[in-house]
């Protein structure tokens, strides 16, 4: 077996990327770590990408993704437009010529799994919880039925029944230990990673479910329509615009 390549984390103590360097480290990968960024901005990002076909050793590029496949996923503002900043990432690096892997992961575990997805939330809720989708389906007459004589055993046939949509969620470490991976291996050169393992995938009404089997009670769902939703995030576009800039 020849000889691993050596790995330069850029923002080494960043959130995924000190644990991409304990997955390099345990892989027994030559590595380096780059300090802490001050300002990750897209102007600095396209400026590094420039110069790396000028680098003399070979090398591979993965941008800092590591959630959504931003070509593909149909998102509303205020992300659409952080989703095309990380693709403008994207066509920098192929039109260079850069060889690259695109790592997604979909979600952080221990960003949303902690308070189920409530943005405001440092803990798991208790007693009420917030999900975002229509409640419609609590007028549908074999649901009616099942709500009347409810217990958090039945619940399990009403997520099914109901067909909710779902996300997967990654732990971080297990993340970044497929990217390490992914370094030598030729099959994932010029391609997108994505991290999906069927157990990983849960609508947050599951979740809720879990959560609620695991503290033996049951929490209040309130439903925020996607009409709602949107007009609750309107206008916030610009301060993710700053952010990113």
């Amino acid at each position: 077996m020849g000889s691993k390549s050596k790995v330069l984390v850029i923002g080494g103590t960043g959130y995924i990327r000190k644990l991409l360097v304990e997955a390099s480290a345990k892989a027994a990968h030559p590595h380096l770590r780059s300090g802490p960024c001050k300002r990750n901005t897209i102007h600095n990002k396209t400026m590094s990408i420039k110069i790396m076909p000028y680098l003399w050793y070979q090398m591979r590029f993965f941008p800092s993704e590591f959630g959504n496949d931003v070509d593909r996923v149909h998102a509303v503002e205020p992300v659409k437009t952080a989703y095309a900043i990380k693709a403008q990432i994207r066509r920098a690096v192929e039109a260079e010529g850069i060889p690259f892997t695109y790592v997604c992961n979909n979600y952080f575990a221990g960003v949303f799994l902690c308070n189920l997805g409530q943005v405001e939330a440092t803990v798991s809720p208790r007693d009420k919880v917030v999900i975002h989708g229509d409640a419609e389906f609590l007028y549908d007459p074999y649901v009616a039925q099942i709500l009347m004589v409810v217990t958090l055993d039945i619940l399990d046939s009403l997520v099914q029944y109901c067909n909710f949509a779902a996300a997967c969620f990654n732990k971080e470490e297990d993340v970044a230990t497929y990217t390490i991976r992914t370094i030598d291996d030729p099959r994932t050169l010029n391609k997108i990673l994505y991290i999906r393992p069927a157990d990983n995938i849960y609508s947050l009404n599951e979740l809720v479910l879990l959560w609620e089997k695991k503290n033996g009670h049951s929490i209040e769902r309130r439903y925020i329509s996607e009409e709602q939703l949107l007009k609750n995030i309107e206008g916030k576009i610009e301060n993710l615009i700053l952010d990113m800039q």
